[in-house]
């Protein structure tokens, strides 16, 4: 029997996909899933020699990159490692935090190492080329053509929103990083 009305769903969605009368679109597990370095570490993960506690993500709405923080324990975190933390699955598209490992503090609990990580996201890499140019258009096209002729490749403009309104005028950038 499918569910409805205020039933909790059955199984979890992944990736906004699931079968109908078992879960809801958008449903996931309330589990945080960190990255580091291409390895999964789950946030408390239960396995006493490699943990990963007191996480940390700090947003602004600033030009200020976010932050994280956690603290590792059985495994040495390196400065340039990358960090994406997500909820509900590792697999799961939108991430919560996404950056570098920015620095590593170590430190003895007991006679075990830890490592006070803090990282910032990849938006500092926005910065390091200077736009020239007028553009004109739509927000959309303005933001998409700024990415695709100014970021790095690996960047996307998946979360730019389609049909934002045209810019009266259009925008200059004069060396603006």
């Amino acid at each position: 029997m499918g569910i409805s009305g205020s039933d909790q769903a059955l199984t979890y969605s992944q990736c906004d996909v699931a079968r109908f009368g078992t879960s809801r679109i958008g449903y996931h597990s309330p589990k945080v899933c960190v990255s580091v370095g291409g390895v999964h570490r789950a946030n408390g993960k239960t396995d006493a020699s490699q943990k990963l506690d007191d996480l940390v993500i700090n947003e602004t709405n600033s030009e200020t990159p976010n932050r994280a923080s956690f603290r590792a324990m059985g495994w040495t975190p390196v400065v340039g490692m990358e960090v994406e933390i997500t909820l509900g699955s590792k697999n799961r598209l939108r991430r919560l935090f996404a950056g570098t490992v920015l620095a590593v503090k170590q430190s003895v609990v007991g006679l075990i190492p830890v490592f006070d990580v803090d990282c910032v996201d990849w938006s500092w890499v926005l910065d390091e080329t200077p736009v020239y140019g007028y553009f004109t258009g739509s927000a959309s096209t303005i933001a998409t053509t700024l990415m695709s002729t100014y970021a790095p490749s690996d960047f996307t403009v998946r979360q730019v929103e389609a049909g934002l309104p045209t810019l009266a005028g259009g925008i200059t950038f004069t060396g603006v990083k």
